[in-house]
């Protein structure tokens, strides 16, 4: 556990919420999907391991793609 760097699911989605509201681009990822277990990092919360990297990776080219052909 992270500690006081772990944050409730709530408070994720209100920042999500504010984010879309304050931006004038869209936001094509929710931070549901990007929110890991402790496992998937290496020494921080902020440095994922390989694995953590590859998923998060894949959440990324996952929510490009489906923007890039929604778009087109």
């Amino acid at each position: 556990s992270f500690g006081a760097a772990e944050l409730n699911l709530q408070t994720w989605n209100k920042f999500e919420e504010n984010i879309r509201t304050l931006l004038s681009y869209p936001v094509i990822s929710s931070v549901d999907d990007y929110l890991y277990e402790h496992k998937y990092f290496f020494n921080s919360f902020y440095h994922l391991n390989a694995y953590g990297a590859y998923l998060r990776t894949s959440n990324l080219i996952k929510d490009l793609k489906a923007y890039w052909f929604k778009q087109n």
